[in-house]
């Protein structure tokens, strides 16, 4: 799980398609264990959490670096083929959000609610890892229905549906392929 988490959905598995060919497809993987009261869960994720988020932010750095650099061949592009236009205005801002976007800085969570769920899948790509010491996930899943509604979309995330929503506050949230990885400990 903790690989999986790292490589922010990159681990892939070809899965044969009825009538022939392939289907590459992000590899998904949950753990659920049972431990003891008094095990000291958190400081077992705790063991896979270091190593995680020293992994991630040393990618968020890398990504940053070369999102710069992309940036700004891109901002040199543009000039380059609209010299002699005298109208000519570079959008910065909308630049700046699209070569931004691949930083995923934020990809691990402990007790996030299905809505978090779901926009961190968005703003990452499609990936969003759960470690959890405590059950509270599956608890928040449900915490602002009386109803099990808002589990069509955990599902959806379990087996890498689709994610279009729209929602007032946050407008319209689309991934394909979106893919959840989860670990929780039990007492």
């Amino acid at each position: 799980v903790a690989v999986c988490i790292a490589a922010q959905g990159g681990i892939v598995v070809k899965a044969p398609i009825a009538g022939g060919g392939w289907l590459t497809i992000p590899a998904v993987q949950q753990f659920i264990g049972v431990a003891p009261s008094g095990w000291r869960k958190s400081t077992a994720l705790g063991v896979v959490t270091g190593p995680l988020d020293r992994v991630l932010t040393k990618g968020v750095r890398e990504r940053r670096q070369l999102a710069n650099r992309l940036l700004d061949a891109e901002r040199q592009r543009i000039r380059d083929e609209n010299i002699g236009i005298p109208d000519f205005l570079l959008n910065d801002k909308q630049l700046n959000e699209v070569f931004s976007a691949g930083a995923c800085p934020d990809t691990l969570v402990k007790d996030p609610t299905v809505e978090s769920l779901r926009n961190i899948a968005v703003r990452n790509g499609g990936c969003v890892g759960v470690l959890a010491g405590e059950a509270d996930v599956f608890r928040n899943i449900s915490a602002y229905s009386n109803d099990p509604g808002s589990l069509t979309f955990f599902l959806d995330l379990w087996d890498q549906g689709d994610i279009a929503t729209a929602r007032v506050g946050a407008g319209m949230m689309k991934m394909s392929d979106a893919a959840l990885y989860l670990g929780v400990l039990f007492q």
